[in-house]
């Protein structure tokens, strides 16, 4: 975000209110994320546990986060929020404890 801010604006904000085609690539990009972060389930000991859902909101969760810092202009809190997001990403699939690993890493940078 902090090294191209026009683009990261364009990506996360602007996208929302942008034409029909714009808004296709959004959700795509959105539905990628989201199977990103639902490869988390593979790590369960029972994946089938958690719906795909839990991914979605886990994703819908970060873009948020994201969407508002760089709303109000706050480019560099990426690095700075990734050991909370990760904390985030990883709690509903391996539990407090691996979680809070996450998030006593430093942030990248």
């Amino acid at each position: 975000m902090n090294d191209d801010p026009r683009r990261a604006r364009q990506m996360v904000v602007e996208s929302a209110s942008a034409g029909p085609e714009v808004r296709a690539v959004r959700e795509t990009s959105m539905q990628w994320f989201a199977a990103l972060v639902d490869l988390g389930r593979a790590e369960m000991a029972d994946p089938e546990e958690l719906p795909r859902a839990v991914a979605e909101i886990t994703a819908g969760s970060i873009y948020n986060r994201l969407h508002v810092a760089i709303e109000q202009g706050d480019f560099s809190a990426g690095e700075s929020m990734v050991p909370e997001l990760m904390y985030c990403a990883v709690l509903p699939y391996l539990g407090v404890e691996a979680a809070l690993e996450e998030l006593r890493m430093a942030p990248p940078g």
